[in-house]
């Protein structure tokens, strides 16, 4: 509800209204054709389309890199994986359409690049994972307390934590 009453605060005033509350001025107000009702607060292309997208893969390949995941091959713990995610979140009560995790969809097959969900991965399967993800991300950092490991998983906990309460307003459970 937040959203929308910001939405009709910024359609309630003028552009003038709003950038004169501002401390200080943006750049963006010199360029032609700026206007403040312009600007959004967009999550599923920030959030579901951007960040989580490079997250998620990220955690997996920390995960796997450092024996988190067990012992084996990347396809076989990305095939796991992704049976995991489907019940889970059948489980939890989202409908999730998720193909197989594969080396090449999740950036993961070459260590040079950057991972990254590849675009079969749609906003409302992000979300669906960004859940999963965090919850596995809590249990993994609590089963690995080893002082060497610590700072990534709770990184990766932390980050994984704050995504999914900032997406479903609530703490992920272990």
């Amino acid at each position: 509800m937040r959203v929308c009453v910001w939405h009709l605060f910024i359609y309630a005033r003028g552009h003038n209204d709003i950038v004169g509350m501002a401390k200080k001025p943006s750049p963006w107000l010199s360029m032609p054709g700026f206007d403040m009702r312009l600007c959004w607060f967009d999550p599923m292309h920030t959030v579901f389309l951007g960040t989580a997208r490079d997250l998620i893969p990220s955690c997996i390949g920390h995960w796997f890199r450092f024996g988190l995941l067990g012992p084996g091959v990347l396809a076989e713990h990305l095939r796991v994986l992704s049976v995991r995610v489907k019940d889970e979140c059948r489980n939890a009560g989202f409908n999730v359409m998720l193909r197989a995790f594969t080396p090449a969809n999740t950036g993961l097959d070459k260590p040079s690049e950057f991972p990254e969900l590849s675009t079969v991965y749609k906003a409302a399967t992000v979300k669906s994972l960004i859940w999963f993800f965090a919850r596995m991300a809590v249990r993994i950092a609590d089963q690995n307390s080893d002082s060497t490991l610590f700072s990534a998983n709770f990184c990766s906990s932390s980050t994984s934590a704050a995504l999914c309460r900032f997406v479903f307003r609530t703490k992920p459970d272990r």
